[in-house]
């Protein structure tokens, strides 16, 4: 009996939602863990060589500064793209 409504029916009138709820939070994460890498970056870019102990962990530092940054900075723009993106509502279509 249930089969003859179709397949997936039943759940669509559940009340189940779609993933987008769910990429969107995936979304919202990253942006928010790509802030984070930014605030380290900077964070460690004012930070100079003198605040670290050694040299290895200056060099790390200046590494993550370096070449972190950068491509945290890019993922912040895309994803706030993408977000900003996921906002706006498509045209109706025939």
């Amino acid at each position: 009996m249930a089969m003859s409504r179709g397949y997936g029916t039943s759940m669509r009138a559940a009340g189940n939602r779609g993933s987008s709820g769910s990429l969107r939070s995936g979304l919202l994460l990253a942006f928010v863990l790509c802030l984070g890498g930014v605030a380290v970056g900077l964070a460690l870019r004012q930070a100079g060589d003198a605040a670290f102990d050694s040299a290895t962990e200056a060099l790390t530092a200046d590494l993550i500064a370096s070449q972190d940054l950068p491509w945290f900075a890019l993922c912040l723009v895309i994803l706030a793209y993408i977000l900003s993106a996921m906002q706006q509502t498509l045209p109706a279509t025939l």
